[in-house]
């Protein structure tokens, strides 16, 4: 593709507050930073305000489509919010259709998507292929228990709470839709148009417009319908998408046609699991997504022996100039982020940790908007939160053999967890689980073995320290630790008749390894440091107490004092 069109957007940033569990527009800027502030101060000021959101509303023009994205977030604690609105249409929320018109809107598409997927899946088909082919409509008329189950479902939904009998409904629904068909394989009939190859679709669409001012858009369709008609599968078809958008000068006008056929293959399930490959697989498929939607579109999606036409959709999903299909993405992303399979079906708890930290990794590179995306972010901390709850974490605390590895599997979980709220939940677990009477006699079984144990101790602090479990909440487990650290760090170093040099280097050995975090125990060490550090014959003497080993000591030295924040005092 030589060069590709400019497209018009129009970018608003809109300010949502929480209030009664529904969020409201409270203000809308051109700038970012101007809402951020009044978010604060929306937050801080207001009582009755239980959260507020920075939502970037984005309208393309040309495609007639609108993006929203959360960009922020910020909830009071304990307040609840309405479900995400990412999961589309309902049958109960589509405007009821009156007109055969009205199955060619948006919604009206996306409610047919759902009840009659069956019949469009088998068949490698959108709802705007099948509202725009006739070969397509009329097998589907023919098909009478597809229809019917579709529409009585639709009926059924859409006279909810309503006078209308749903038998009514029913009977004028089928009557439409049969009139919609009809309509359709008369127009085809009376203007056909010749097959086309899809490299040829660019030049035959401008034709088409012209020939048809009154309706551009629908024969421009007819002819993009007729020319993915016989795909014989979502490879195929979507090599055959990228052919015909791939064409040097290609428009906009030409452009969104393509963009509404490629945006419902991407919230089509089938086709998400055959265009990903490797079996269709839930990592296969999210990464799949993701590229997409960063425009990295791998030769892997070509026909075999063909150049792989649905490149040329990379630049274009990029560029912005398929608005549609990126929105599509989107939503198919967090579908999918919110199904319960697993990323490793075969896995443990750590390797499902694992896999979902590589899908944001992932996310991050492939398109840096899904990293930056609030809603996204908080799908991937849900699934994260599923995992915690399933019986997968009782399995991973079931195979440690000793209460330091439960500890140490603990850590790692905490680690490897995203979200603030799935690590205070495992920081909980924690607590609860590992038994400091039972750390310490794991750790220093004989008193004899003091020194020795301190070493081990240390390391149990240094790990409650990496997972973040720290202050009021450690203290059932940390307490009992540092009790017995802090008192043989009196007896053995404080307390000894040792020289200084061996006190100090003692100390060093038995914290240095794993340094202590913030709390009693470094806070302990540190003075004993820096006493002996602002004592003027130390230094000569540590020196010549390790004049064999005098560098390693003295940086083993440094780096304890800087672990532990003691004065070096010229070390």
């Amino acid at each position: 593709m030589a060069e590709l069109p400019t497209g018009a957007v129009t970018v608003v940033y809109e300010l949502h507050t929480l209030q009664d569990r529904f969020w409201r527009l409270a203000a809308d800027a051109n700038s970012q930073d101007r809402l951020m502030q009044a978010a604060e101060q929306s937050l801080l000021n207001q009582s009755g305000v239980q959260g507020v959101r920075v939502v970037r509303s984005s309208h393309f023009h040309g495609f007639e489509h609108s993006d929203r994205v959360v960009l922020h977030k910020w909830l009071r604690a304990g307040a609840e919010e309405p479900d995400f609105d990412h999961h589309g249409p309902s049958a109960a929320s589509t405007a009821a259709c009156t007109a055969p018109a009205d199955f060619y809107r948006e919604d009206a598409r996306a409610e047919m998507r759902i009840l009659l997927a069956r019949f469009l899946e088998a068949r490698r088909i959108t709802p705007v292929e099948l509202l725009h082919f006739p070969g397509h409509a009329e097998e589907m008329a023919a098909n009478r228990a597809v229809v019917e189950a579709a529409v009585q479902k639709a009926a059924r939904a859409q006279v909810t709470g309503t006078a209308t009998p749903a038998n009514r409904r029913h009977h004028d629904l089928m009557e439409l839709t049969h009139k919609a068909v009809h309509e359709l394989a008369s127009e085809a009939r009376a203007n056909p148009f010749v097959a086309i190859e899809p490299a040829g679709f660019m030049a035959a669409a401008r034709e088409v417009a012209a020939r048809f001012p009154d309706r551009p858009e629908f024969h421009v369709l007819r002819l993009l319908a007729g020319c993915l008609a016989d795909s014989a599968t979502w490879t195929e078809k979507l090599h055959r998408i990228g052919l015909a958008a791939g064409a040097d000068g290609i428009e906009i006008p030409e452009l969104k046609p393509i963009d509404m056929v490629a945006a419902e293959m991407m919230r089509t399930p089938s086709a998400l699991r055959e265009l990903a490959g490797e079996r269709g697989t839930l990592q296969a498929v999210l990464k799949f997504l993701m590229d997409l939607h960063g425009g990295r579109v791998g030769a892997v999606l070509g026909v075999p022996g063909e150049a792989g036409g649905a490149e040329s959709l990379g630049p274009l999903i990029a560029a912005g100039l398929m608005p549609r299909t990126r929105s599509a993405l989107r939503l198919s992303l967090l579908e999918e982020l919110g199904r319960p399979a697993w990323l490793r079906p075969a896995g443990d708890l750590f390797q499902e940790m694992e896999a979902l930290n590589v899908v944001i990794a992932g996310m991050t590179e492939a398109s840096p908007a899904l990293g930056r995306d609030e809603e996204v972010r908080e799908a991937v901390e849900q699934r994260c939160g599923r995992a915690i709850a399933s019986e997968r974490l009782a399995i991973a605390l079931q195979g440690a053999r000793t209460t330091f590895e439960k500890l140490e599997r603990l850590v790692r979980l905490i680690q490897l967890a995203p979200g603030e709220r799935n690590k205070a939940q495992l920081r909980a677990v924690l607590v609860q689980s590992v038994s400091p009477r039972m750390l310490l006699h794991e750790l220093m079984p004989a008193r004899a073995q003091r020194v020795e144990a301190a070493e081990h101790l240390g390391a149990a602090l240094a790990l409650l320290g990496a997972g973040g479990v720290e202050g009021k909440a450690a203290s059932p487990v940390a307490g009992p630790i540092e009790e017995e650290l802090l008192d043989i760090l009196r007896s053995e170093v404080v307390g000894s008749k040792r020289p200084l040099p061996d006190r100090i280097d003692l100390l060093v050995r038995m914290l240095g390894k794993a340094p202590p975090p913030e709390g009693r125990v470094r806070t302990f060490a540190a003075g004993i440091l820096t006493r002996a550090l602002s004592v003027p014959d130390f230094l000569p003497a540590y020196r010549q107490r390790f004049v064999r080993e005098e560098r390693e000591a003295l940086q083993r030295l440094q780096r304890f004092a800087a672990a532990v924040g003691a004065s070096p005092a010229g070390a």
